[in-house]
């Protein structure tokens, strides 16, 4: 999954503008830029450091219950879609802009395997 993908990532091979930063703190180190003097107490980074060999990466424990969070509001989503127009890429007006107590309806009634845990469909939808 994505902690594969992650380690894999590397200061060359990646797209996101913040890496560089990460990239400091995971390995305690600092990276040379054009005109700024590099503090002679930190240590330079060398771009071969590798995350999960080189540093403490460990993934945040609850991130798996976003990644079911965004499944779910995208199945809602898709169904709420392909109820009022199945054939048309348009929104209907119920979801221009999404009305929240049908939307509510369409989550309660999402049921999937989720990345934790299979999803259990609830005996009484209007129980958290």
């Amino acid at each position: 999954g994505f902690d594969q993908y992650f380690m894999t990532r590397s200061l060359e091979n990646n797209r996101n503008i913040w890496f560089n930063e990460f990239w400091e703190d995971d390995f305690r180190c600092k990276l040379t830029r054009p005109g700024i003097k590099l503090d002679p107490d930190k240590k330079k980074c060398t771009g071969e450091e590798r995350i999960g060999r080189d540093s403490h990466y460990e993934q945040e424990g609850k991130v798996q219950f976003v990644i079911d969070a965004v499944y779910a509001v995208a199945y809602a989503l898709h169904s709420m879609h392909q109820t009022c127009v199945p054939a048309a890429p348009a929104l209907c007006s119920s979801m221009d802009p999404v009305e929240g107590r049908l939307f509510l309806q369409y989550i309660r009634s999402v049921n999937f395997n989720g990345e934790e845990t299979a999803a259990i469909p609830r005996e009484n939808p209007d129980q958290p």
